[in-house]
């Protein structure tokens, strides 16, 4: 409260010192003297040699377009005109279409190429297939036998083969999974011990 008082009494003590101030302000204004008359008639100069600057500064716009004009003429007269020939080379439609012809054959190589490739890898399937098949393991041979007629009684052999290895996928993934869980709680037992 104390601390709120004088402050509250700094404030008022120094409005009253701005008060003083704006009072003894005004009473200076007061005693200036007024020069209106004057005023008006320096005023009323300035507009009479303003109106003067602009009728020499008129004549002098006109003399410097003049001067600009006859200038530029005289340079132009100076310098003869310039004959320039500019050759514009086209090319012929025949290029654009062997440019695309070349980008075909080359897609078509390419494709081409990886037939090929796979041709191969078909071609040693194919070979290490008849391999088996060859040797003596008799239950090897059976197992193929049983597969060659596995596919061609079941079209859709290659979609249930597929889903199982997904199976299989998916349990050792959560396999893996339980191994790292049951890792963590062997850590987490260790810890509480």
């Amino acid at each position: 409260m104390e601390t709120l008082v004088e402050k509250v009494n700094t404030n008022e003590k120094n409005i009253n010192d701005q008060e003083k101030e704006i009072h003894e302000m005004k009473e200076m204004l007061m005693a200036l003297p007024d020069h209106k008359e004057l005023f008006d008639q320096v005023n009323n100069r300035l507009f009479e040699l303003l109106d003067q600057v602009k009728k020499i500064d008129f004549l002098k716009n006109e003399m410097r377009e003049l001067s600009s004009v006859i200038l530029s003429t005289g340079e132009g007269l100076k310098k003869p005109a310039k004959r320039e020939v500019f050759h514009h080379h086209h090319v012929p439609k025949i290029i654009f279409s062997l440019v695309g012809l070349f980008i075909i054959l080359c897609l078509v190589l390419a494709g081409w190429y990886m037939t090929g490739e796979k041709l191969e890898q078909y071609r040693a399937n194919d070979t290490k297939y008849r391999y088996l098949k060859i040797y003596e393991n008799k239950s090897l041979r059976e197992l193929l036998f049983l597969t060659d007629s596995l596919y061609l009684r079941e079209p859709r052999m290659r979609d249930s083969v597929l889903e199982r290895e997904r199976q299989i996928d998916k349990y050792l993934e959560m396999m893996k999974r339980a191994a790292e869980m049951e890792a963590e709680a062997n850590e987490l037992r260790k810890k509480v011990n």
